[in-house]
């Protein structure tokens, strides 16, 4: 009887120790990232996905993280391509990591677009400075009215556009 019970005490205990979840081991993960042309990167971000932790490239292109089994890293550079690892070894290791520069698309330029949209702005500026002129040449008596709020003795010296013409004025009104 005290045998089963040992028996079953170990099985249980053997259960229990298998359930628990077992601690991953942290492992120096170090490296070179290079262009194509076996330029070191300086400044490169590298990410771990699994912890968010961002750590960046020295001058001679050299990093060092400690990293899982089953981690990924990406590499990301303004002037290179984004490049993601994924880490699968159980050892410490160095490694050398080519990236490609990134291709920027330029939008082409057409000169008649240009051209088009000049002739637009002219166009409108002329309307504009027609429109001006005609809402300058009012008759006398508006032209001095005081629409000075601070000052109810003041004659207002400059010109006067009145709020009731800024419409379209009519020929015969300007002259």
């Amino acid at each position: 009887m005290k045998i089963l019970f040992i028996l079953q005490l170990l099985f249980l205990s053997c259960i229990v120790y298998a359930q628990q979840p077992q601690k991953k081991k942290n492992i120096l993960y170090q490296g070179y990232v290079f262009t194509d042309d076996s330029i070191p990167v300086e400044n490169a971000f590298i990410i771990n996905y699994r912890t968010s932790k961002i750590i960046t490239t020295n001058s001679s292109g050299y990093f060092k993280t400690l990293l899982h089994k089953g981690d990924s890293l990406m590499i990301n550079h303004v002037s290179l391509t984004p490049k993601v690892i994924y880490f699968t070894s159980n050892v410490s290791e160095t490694v050398k990591v080519y990236v490609t520069y990134r291709t920027y698309l330029l939008k082409v330029i057409n000169k008649g677009e240009y051209e088009k949209q000049k002739k637009n702005v002219d166009k409108n500026t002329e309307t504009i400075k027609k429109d001006i002129q005609k809402q300058i040449y009012i008759k006398n008596i508006q032209r001095t009215g005081n629409i000075n709020p601070y000052d109810d003795k003041t004659n207002n010296p400059g010109i006067t556009v009145p709020i009731l013409q800024l419409n379209k004025v009519k020929k015969n009104e300007t002259e």
